[in-house]
């Protein structure tokens, strides 16, 4: 067994936390070892975790850095700690007691595998799936979801290789993330997983999702109001431009910008409550951010904090 250091990352989601530390503490392996990185959280968790899992470490950001550059810090961590895989968990999850028992057959398995993705189901209906692995398509510049919202009757039950994995549940390996480098921060949250699957790819190594490592995802915790949320809207907008920039070209960036401008702008007009105006007011201003060059954290009146 590989030594493997799980990362979750906590941003004002306690209660989440400690149900997934709690999930964690049914793995059956002995080799290895949890970090968890608070992002600047209204409330310390430290003392919580402590007082439950105090085998778990805790890495306290001074900052809100986002999913990718809070998720760095943890890979950073257990690199320096001697991870030869690091997993990145959600903290609105719960695991198979199996998993990295899964995730180590895969790794023997799949030698060229540079990142494993688990299958994921819903939370709140166990038997649905969430995701099974993907697939790029260039026309829309989007990826597919295999298996998404589909019963699970065995039809993925194949390891099978993917063009992206979901940082929801993503594993790595010491290796590529040393060839590739980390997830790209200017991201801050939605996309960054794409983004380093497809380095991973491009890099030579393989993509694959075992569907014996097995996760249930809550999902939406960092997005109330799931997908109609307007910060949603803004990172979706604004992140899919630059990964098109870094991964595709200008031409799509350019396409797709006119084309996502339009239909929000076209959203906004005839949008019949505030909230979903709000929605395609920050996705549109995310398309401008992109052109002006302004990555990071999305501004306080999208999140609804001004």
């Amino acid at each position: 067994m590989p030594c493997i250091f799980i990362v979750v990352l906590n941003w004002n989601g306690l209660e989440n936390t400690l149900g997934c530390l709690q999930s964690l503490a049914q793995l059956r392996s002995q080799n290895h070892h949890i970090i968890v990185v608070d992002n600047h959280s209204d409330l310390n968790p430290k003392a919580a975790i402590a007082a439950q899992f105090p085998q778990v470490e805790v890495l306290e950001n001074q900052e809100n850095l986002g999913f990718s550059g809070g998720c760095n810090r943890g890979i950073q961590l257990a690199l320096d700690r001697g991870a030869d895989w690091v997993l990145l968990l959600n903290n609105d999850t719960q695991v198979d007691p199996q998993l990295l028992h899964a995730f180590a057959q895969g790794i023997a398995d799949h030698p060229q595998g540079g990142a494993f993705g688990a299958k994921i189901y819903q939370a709140q209906r166990p038997d649905r799936l969430e995701f099974c692995g993907g697939d790029y398509v260039a026309k829309s510049a989007r990826f597919t979801n295999r298996g998404y919202h589909q019963r699970d009757q065995g039809q993925w039950d194949q390891p099978q290789q993917s063009d992206y994995l979901t940082g929801c549940t993503l594993l790595l390996k010491r290796e590529v993330l040393e060839q590739v480098g980390l997830l790209h921060e200017p991201y801050f949250l939605l996309w960054e997983d794409l983004d380093l699957g497809w380095r991973i790819r491009r890099s030579g190594w393989q993509l694959w999702v075992i569907p014996q490592a097995q996760v249930w995802h809550q999902g939406s915790a960092s997005f109330k109001g799931g997908r109609w949320a307007a910060h949603y809207w803004y990172f979706d907008a604004r992140n899919q431009l630059l990964w098109l920039e870094r991964n595709v070209g200008w031409r799509s960036v350019l396409w797709q910008s006119c084309r996502r401008t339009g239909k929000h702008g076209w959203n906004y007009l005839r949008a019949k409550t505030a909230g979903d105006r709000q929605a395609q007011k920050a996705a549109l201003v995310g398309i401008w951010h992109y052109f002006r060059r302004r990555f990071g954290n999305c501004p306080p009146w999208v999140m609804g904090t001004d």
